[in-house]
């Protein structure tokens, strides 16, 4: 099996203006990935919502990409500390207290 090859080299991209960067980044433009997740999920087509689910993945997954290392360290030790704590509150009390 063949390697994928990127559409854009490391230097190809970082010579990009920002706003191509994102479009590159998502496959598309921007006015039509906004008009995509502007559609209410309600009156969204099972086509659309399949497209609105996978923009929403992108979203993520290029935030991750975007966001530097300290910022996504920070969160994911923010998250978990949330997550104890709430966990924490969901556990039953001692019989004892």
């Amino acid at each position: 099996m063949p390697a994928v090859k990127p559409r854009l080299s490391q230097p190809e991209f970082d010579a990009l203006p920002p706003m191509q960067k994102i479009e590159a980044t998502f496959g598309a433009n921007m006015p039509a990935m906004y008009e995509l997740a502007s559609v209410p999920w309600d009156v969204a087509d099972l086509h659309e919502r399949a497209l609105k689910v996978r923009l929403f993945e992108v979203y993520i997954r290029a935030g991750l990409k975007f966001a530097d290392l300290e910022t996504r360290k920070s969160m994911g030790a923010a998250l978990l500390e949330g997550l104890q704590a709430a966990l924490d509150a969901r556990r039953p009390k001692d019989a004892t207290d």
